[in-house]
Order: structure tokens, then sequence, then C-alpha cells
């Protein structure tokens, strides 16, 4: 029989279970019938008192046709007020019908408001034949009948629990099943329940024994002081204490908070209640403790080349709500010597840390543990993180395989590249491979020498296909450096790139600043104008036609460069011959500073492709500073290099100037 009860405070008795039926001889029905069948045959009621309380009737279709019930009664004293809930009664208008091994849960609500044994009887009218008894030709064909009696007079547990500052822990009144939950609790520290047991029930009380049982950790939950004696006798919450007896027992549960997250246990109360003689409420309690989490853990360093080493760095986090003290963080000894600590490798926040430290709540400290893959056998230990509280290591497995692998073979082009300035060359060492065929690889291009001056940076440099554009002229040595994907690097290769200016003239001008912008000029030899006009190759007039057009003879400025570094590059295919004593002049003038202030030039001159001069870093000042290089005569590349060169101010009192 299930029942349940609607106050916590009342004790529901289960009597004995017997349907009122007779027992003579019975005449078996013809065909098809429905029957009825009620479980239990007799209903216990409990003592209620006046907030009452609810009970069961389970019903059946126990016959091979529908079972159709029309009606629903209470007979009985005035000590019992009883109904049936949770839908309107049956009628023969509204039945309620049950197909043939259908059952039906029927709760009756009830409330006992008299101190004396009431009984009544529930019938349950449907269209149940029922059996033909020999010596009752008169029974009411579809009646069931139900007894039902109530025992008020028994005693019935009630209890109430507080902490000692009477604040709440858990439900104020608590029934079988229910818990007190003492909360987070600092590690070793207590806090106490208050436990009162009252009696709800009419008769006394006799409380057999109070103990607490299944506690874990087994220290975590005890009864505080002298636990109630051997049945104490509680006398009804509504009479008077009388000959010893008490209205109430009370004692105190302690909580000692473990150096672990949760604990847990029962506090255990026998009586001589009928319905609830064994009452157990559980017990929770939490800690407030450091909880310290390990990042990877495992932690794996994965296949290492044999004869290599490498270092992972772990991330402990303190995720509890008190400080962590950490007295040590070491291998576990006995364990391979190729995983180790990497020494004064422990940072909180950027600072080192001694060996032993506190880390608060929510922190983190990293440290290093090293692998050095030596021989053909894998590697397995354990980081030890010993701390206090809870007073348990932190085990971090750590593992490492070695491998062997040859590395791999970095193939360049061939060298030298000859080129000119300006040109884009291609730096293709997709050649390069593994001999293990491991892929993809790795590669980077990096310069090992340039001409001062040169800051073109090579394209796509860290791929094996390269690009760069050559922006001065001279020589550079480019390096190619590949690794497989365990990182081993090939014996890198190089490649020389000759740059060499095809006209038999090439000037160039580089400086050593960013955004500002410095130009380069070239007088005609036998010049009628001065700088600035017609007979001034520079950024103004950067094709000029001095000689027959388009002929080789005529120069042209390549690039203007307005922002920095440079190059300027003035060419002449086939300079023209110069007049006697009126050669050609070179000149570099500081445009713009761009607020920056001072730059350094460089100039130099190739003939026939080979380098005839070079001058600089020269100092200029500032905007509009004038550097007069020098002069070349032609042909032969007489040149004339103005040494200490001379800086002029380009001004309307300087007659260089317009």
């Amino acid at each position: 029989m299930a029942t349940r009860s609607m106050s916590p405070s009342n004790l529901v008795i289960v009597g004995a279970l017997s349907l009122l039926v007779g027992t003579a001889c019975e005449k078996p029905l013809i065909g098809p019938a429905p029957r009825l069948e009620a479980n239990p045959a007799e209903i216990t009621f409990a003592s209620a008192g006046e907030s009452g309380g609810e009970t069961v009737l389970f019903l059946k279709n126990a016959g091979s046709a529908d079972l159709v019930i029309t009606g629903l009664a209470w007979s009985g004293t005035s000590g019992v007020e009883a109904k049936w809930v949770g839908r309107a009664a049956p009628s023969g208008d509204d039945p309620l019908v049950l197909e043939p091994g259908i059952p039906y849960n029927l709760p009756i609500s009830y409330r006992v408001v008299a101190e004396q044994d009431p009984t009544g009887t529930f019938t349950v009218y449907s269209n149940d034949p029922g059996p033909i008894k020999a010596d009752d030709l008169h029974r009411r064909i579809g009646e069931l009948d139900v007894p039902a009696l109530s025992l008020p007079n028994n005693p019935a547990v009630q209890i109430f629990t507080a902490d000692r500052n009477g604040e709440t822990i858990g439900d104020a009144r608590l029934i079988a099943g229910d818990r007190i939950d003492f909360g987070e609790v600092p590690a070793n520290q207590s806090r106490y329940a208050r436990v009162t047991i009252k009696n709800d029930g009419v008769r006394p009380l006799v409380i057999q024994s109070v103990s607490v049982v299944a506690s874990e950790p087994a220290t975590a939950f005890s009864i505080s002081g002298t636990a109630p004696a051997a049945n104490s006798r509680v006398v009804p919450s509504r009479s008077a204490a009388t000959g010893g007896a008490l209205n109430e027992i009370t004692f105190d549960v302690k909580y000692l908070s473990p150096s672990t997250a949760r604990a847990s246990g029962k506090l255990v109360i026998v009586s001589n209640d009928p319905v609830r003689p064994t009452h157990t409420i559980i017990l929770v309690g939490g800690a407030i403790t450091c909880n310290l989490v390990a990042t990877p853990s495992p932690l794996d360093f994965g296949a290492v080349v044999r004869g290599q080493n490498a270092e992972r760095t772990v991330t402990l986090e303190n995720q509890g709500a008190a400080n962590c003290t950490i007295d040590s963080i070491g291998m576990q000894p006995g364990q391979s010597a190729d995983l180790t600590i990497v020494p004064n490798s422990t940072f909180i926040n950027g600072a080192a840390q001694p060996a032993s430290f506190n880390l608060a709540p929510a922190g983190r400290a990293t440290f290093k543990v090293r692998y050095d893959s030596r021989d053909d056998t894998a590697d397995v230990g354990h980081v030890i993180v010993k701390h206090r509280e809870p007073q348990r290591d932190l085990d971090i497995r750590v593992v490492g395989t070695p491998i062997n692998n040859a590395p791999p073979v970095c193939v360049c082009p061939a060298s030298p590249i000859d080129t000119a300035p300006l040109q884009t060359i291609q730096l293709d060492g997709s050649r390069s491979n593994d001999p293990e065929g491991r892929t993809p690889l790795t590669c980077q291009w990096t310069s090992l020498s340039r001409p001062n001056g040169s800051t073109e940076p090579i394209g796509n440099a860290n791929t094996a296909r390269a690009s760069f554009f050559v922006d001065l002229a001279g020589d550079y040595k480019f390096q190619l450096l590949c690794k497989d994907n365990y990182n081993a690097e090939c014996a890198p290769c190089t490649v020389d790139v000759h740059a060499v200016p095809t006209d038999d003239l090439h000037i160039q001008l580089v400086w050593d600043t960013p955004t500002v912008d410095v130009d380069l000029h070239l007088l005609r030899a036998g010049a009628t104008t001065t700088w600035f006009g017609a007979d001034d190759c520079y950024f103004g007039n950067r094709t000029p036609q001095w000689f027959t057009p388009s002929s080789a003879d005529n120069p042209r400025l390549d690039i203007d460069d307005t922002d920095g570094y440079g190059p300027e590059n003035i060419n002449v295919q086939r300079p023209a011959a110069s007049p006697a004593n009126q050669p050609y002049k070179i000149g570099i003038h500081y445009y713009s500073d761009d607020g920056i202030g001072a730059t350094r030039a460089t100039v130099r001159v190739y003939c026939f492709g080979t380098l005839a001069a070079e001058k600089g870093p020269v100092f200029l000042q500032k905007t509009n500073k004038w550097w007069d290089f020098g002069s070349i005569a032609w042909p032969g590349c007489q040149l004339t290099v103005n040494d200490p060169p001379p800086i002029t101010d380009r001004s309307p009192s300087n007659p260089l100037f317009p």
C-alpha cells in the first residue's frame, strides 16, 4: 500500500488488510464480466489532527469486460471526515471506465476530528455483477465495501533544526529523507546544527537511540556534547511534562569541515513512532579549500627527435576559495632522468617564485618541464606538486616519445644569379626535400649581405619560393633554412646575386632616414642653364631630351623616392662626350626633412657596370641643404669627387640656383 502524508508531522499507521467479502459457496457467472478489486482491503487513517492527511486506494479491473464505476460513498462516524479527491466523483452521467487489467489510483483525503477510534466504510458502485452468495440472496449487486478505521493515540516524531544562533539550517521542519546542509565551512573549522525532537502524537514518544552513521570522512559529523539518553521519553506537545518526561529533546550536531570538497553522513533517530520507527536525516557539508588544477594534465610531449629536447609550460590554477600553500614541485623519484623540472621556472604574473609559495584563489602559477630525448625508449614520469589544503599531492603524468629523424635537405637555385637593378628575381628553394617524406617543410629565406642602403624586404620569405626586388646595384647573398615537423633543420644553403647596371653610366643615391625626401640631380655637360632647369635631370625633368629625341645619350631618372631611404637612380645608356672643361655635374638636394631633421646620404657611381666611386654617408642637416658631389667627364668616366663634400644652402643668393 502506497501512502503519502499531507503534513510532515503526521504518523501513518498501516493495519491488517482484508477485503470484506463473503466466503460462502459462490456460483460463477457465465460469459465475460468485469471484476472490481481494491487494495488495500482495509484503509487505516493516521492521527492527522487539524491538518488532515491523504491516502490512496488502488482499484483494478481484474475481469474480462469493461468496468464502469458510477459512484463512491463514505459512511462512518463523525470522528473522521473523508472524500474522494483528484477529480469529480463518478456518477451515472459521468462514469469512470476501466478496461480489463487497467488499475486506477483513488486518492482519499481525510481528517480525524475526534479522539475516539472512529470507523467507516468506502462503498464503490460499479457494474461488477459480484458472486452470488448462498447465504445472502439480497446482496446489492455491483457494490464493494472497503472498511476504514483510525488509530489516533500514537506518538509521532517532530524535528526542528537550527544553528546555535537561532538561524535555520535547512528546512525548519524535517521529515524522513530530508537533510541538513551545513554549507561551505573553512577547512578544519566547525559549524553546529541544533536539533529539537518533539512529539506531535497523543501517546508518549520513546527515543531509543540517536546516532550519526555513514559519515564520510569519519570525523566530519558527530553529536556535540552528550547524546540523548537511550529510551528518553517525550510527552505529546499538547500535554504537560510529568514524571521525568520531557516536552522536547535538544542536542547539537557538529560538522568539522574536512580537507576535501564535500562530506556526507546520516543522523538516525530510532523511536517507537509506529509509522517511521527509524527516522534518517541526510547530513552534508562543504569545505572552503584550495582546489589546485593543472593544465595540461597529463602532459604529453609527443614525439621528440632523439638527441633533441623540448620544454612545455604547466599552469597551476587555484579554483578553490582558500589559499593553496605549495611546498614543492618536483619529479617523482626513481623515474626517467630524461624528464626534469626546469630550474627557477616557477612564476606568478611574471614574478619568480621560491620553492614554497602561496597561491591565492583564482591565482595562477606556471613552471616548465623539460624532456631530453636520448634513447629509443619512451619515457614516463610524474610531476608531484605537494600542497597542504587539501593534504594530498597533485600528480601530473608526463610522457615523452623519442623518434629517429633525419634532417631535411635544403636546395637553393643555381648561384650566382646575375641581374640588373630594379629587377625582381625568384629565390626558388622548392626542390628542398625530406628523406623520410615528412611534409610540408617550413622554410625561411634571410638576407646575409646586401649593398649598404638596400632596404627592400624579401617577398614571401617564409616559404620555399620567395622573390626579391633588387633595389640597388651590387652584390647580395641570401640563405634558405628549412625544418620538418619535428623541427629538424637542414644544412642551410645560400645563393649569390650580382646586380650589375646595364647602362654605361649609373648614378645611385640612398639615405638612412624614413619619410624624408632627398633628390638626385645630373647637370648636362656644357650646360647653358643652371640646376632645376632644362639642362638638369631631376624629379621635375625625369627624361630630358638633350640630344636626338629618344637617343641613348639622354639620361633618365627611374625613381623619385619621396618616403625615405631611396634609391634614386639616374642612368645614361651611352653618355655623349663632354666638351673640354665642361663635364657632367652631380648634385644632391635635401628637398624635405618632414620635421625629422638630419639625414645621411650616400652616392655611388657605376661606369660600365663597375663601381667607380662611392661617397658617404654625408650629413645633411635639414631641408634645402645642397651637396655638390662632383663631376664626370666622358668618354672614359673621368670622375672628380669633391672631398670634403661641400654643403651649401639652396637660396636666392646662391648663384647656382635660379
